[in-house]
Formats: C-alpha cells, sequence, structure tokens
C-alpha cells in the first residue's frame, strides 16, 4: 500500500453534512447550491468543498476551513441563512451536521 502521511501543520477543521433531500430535487435547489459555491469560494478561512449525491436523495458534502470562526461566519452568511431556512422547510428531510478537528491527513 502505498500511502503518504500529511501532516496538518496549522489546524484544519472539517464541516460534515450529510443530507437526505426530497425528490424530485427542484430547480431552485439546484440553483441554490451553485450560488452557495460560489459564495463560499471567496470566504476568507474557506479551503475546500467535496460533494457526492446519490439516485435516492442522499447526499453528503465535506467542506474544510482554516478555523472555527471561519465556520461561524459561514453559517451566519445570509445567503446561506436563506438556504437553511429553505433546507428546513422544504428541501430536506433530514440532515446531520459535524464539525470535526483534522488531526492528520492521508492521501494516495
Amino acid at each position: 500500500m502505498n500511502q503518504s502521511l500529511v501532516v496538518i501543520m496549522e489546524k484544519e477543521y472539517a464541516v460534515i453534512f450529510k443530507t437526505k433531500r426530497q425528490l424530485p430535487m427542484p430547480d431552485a435547489y439546484i440553483e441554490m447550491s451553485h450560488h452557495l459555491v460560489e459564495r463560499v469560494s471567496k470566504l476568507p478561512g474557506f479551503l475546500k468543498i467535496d460533494s457526492v449525491a446519490d439516485t435516492e436523495g442522499r447526499g453528503i458534502s465535506v467542506s474544510y476551513w482554516s478555523s472555527l470562526e471561519a465556520i461561524k461566519k459561514w453559517k451566519e452568511e445570509p445567503l446561506h441563512l436563506e438556504a437553511q431556512k429553505k433546507g428546513h422547510s422544504e428541501w430536506y428531510l433530514d440532515y446531520t451536521v459535524e464539525i470535526c478537528e483534522i488531526l492528520k491527513s492521508y492521501r494516495k
């Protein structure tokens, strides 16, 4: 097995967002997702995001951050607040948010 250990020098955090979406996904959901990615990519402290979804409405997004303060600012971002309200009332049957500190990272 050829893995390399990447030692994290600065603290990094991951926000894991697991969802079960209403199907079919409304166009407004897809449009909002594009706007959110565009907006979050410009925020200080945001590092990257990885997302996957299946055809049954389950999805997971993991965003990476340089600080807990940056995560807090994203949570309070007006566009994100709007998306949270719609997600709670219209788009998601269920969701979970977990915030984790990354201690080590392995890559191939």
